[in-house]
């Protein structure tokens, strides 16, 4: 008479590890953050680009005549009333891999960045798996305002 192994064994005879509940496991949420990210991203650069009415009322635009202002020699201070730049202009500089490809490709980079680097500087805070889980958990929903916004949290 063969016995049967116990659903918590695998084949070989080893115990399988218990299931993590799926708001803890980290592959998990990694992905569930990649796939929300990546349809948001979208999402907002589909808005933007072809439903918007005035294009120019988001930071995007802001950073990008900046860099071309800057590389044309024009002032960068003070902008028209709606499109005020306030950096230095080494940031017009560094903002260049964004605002030289077309602008809908430029604004995905530009929010997919700002996500990545988000997301990482969560993760690698020196806190328990289970903080930094809850903090992104937490911060989802703050996250996905700011990207639509065009707002950069970093």
């Amino acid at each position: 008479m063969a016995t049967e192994s116990a659903p918590s064994e695998a084949s070989s005879g080893v115990p399988l590890a218990p299931q993590k509940k799926f708001w803890k496991n980290e592959r998990w949420l990694l992905s569930l953050y990649f796939i929300v990210g990546l349809v948001w991203c979208l999402q907002t650069v589909l808005k933007h680009v072809f439903f918007s009415k005035t294009l120019y009322d988001c930071t995007f635009f802001t950073f990008q005549d900046s860099f071309f202002g800057l590389i044309h020699h024009q002032p960068l201070y003070p902008g028209p009333a709606n499109n005020v730049f306030k950096y230095s202009p080494t940031f017009a500089l560094l903002f260049a891999p964004f605002a030289v490809p077309p602008a809908g490709v430029g604004m995905f980079l530009w929010v997919a960045v700002n996500f990545t680097a988000f997301f990482s500087a969560i993760w690698f805070l020196p806190f328990r798996r289970l903080d930094r889980i809850l903090m992104l958990w937490v911060s989802l929903f703050d996250l996905m305002t700011a990207i639509q916004d065009w707002q950069s949290n970093g």
